[in-house]
């Protein structure tokens, strides 16, 4: 399955009310462009990733979720991951390794992402968001792992009144923050955070 223009809005596969997709191991996703989805899962639709390859570019989005569920279970071989999800009824979940791209993982207007205590979360390049928070109601748990080795990158980020908890691990590189608040945003951490050079463990503003 291939989107690759450059210049139109694409979407490569619509998941409706009551309907399942399953990316399995044999499954392969190419996402070109900037204007491209590889998924958009609507109310009710459920995205299963267990495995599969996805060729993306590091600001593409690999899925948008409008109050729709995606659930990580294994390892896919997706280069850059970046999805977002809003909506009373939005959740992502995950429970293996990944490796997300600029975007990251973003939830919106009360949806929720969960990282798993099986789930480790990857980032390469710079700039890269691993957990973003934005709005009332709205929250992401990092039970797992978070490690970006970019400049410039942020591990979780929360707005606009948004809650964000880490009972796990986050470890960011150079000049990177491990969790961003603003706007009234919230987020507990219990658990471990490791820093790198001139890099904030908190930057609340």
């Amino acid at each position: 399955m291939t989107g690759a223009s450059s210049n139109k809005y694409g979407i490569g596969a619509m998941v409706q009310k009551n309907s399942v997709f399953n990316l399995t191991s044999t499954g392969k996703v190419k996402i070109g462009g900037t204007n491209n989805i590889g998924f958009y899962v609507k109310e009710g639709g459920t995205l299963n990733i267990s495995g599969g390859t996805v060729e993306n570019t590091k600001d593409g989005t690999f899925a948008y979720l409008e109050n729709g569920k995606l659930d990580f279970k294994a390892g896919p071989n997706i280069n850059y991951l970046n999805v977002s999800v809003s909506g009373t009824k939005g959740i992502i979940t995950n429970s293996t390794t990944i490796t997300v791209g600029t975007a990251g993982l973003q939830a919106a207007d009360s949806a929720k992402i969960i990282n798993n205590t099986t789930g480790i979360i990857n980032g390469k390049v710079d700039s890269a968001k691993a957990l973003v928070a934005i709005g009332s109601g709205t929250s992401i748990q990092n039970k797992g792992t978070i490690k970006l080795d970019g400049k410039e990158s942020v591990a979780m980020y929360v707005n606009d009144n948004a809650v964000g908890t880490s009972t796990g691990s986050v470890e960011v590189g150079k000049n990177s923050v491990a969790y961003f608040v603003k706007d009234g945003g919230l987020i507990n951490v219990s658990g471990t955070t490791k820093i790198g050079k001139d890099s904030s463990i908190f930057y609340i503003t």
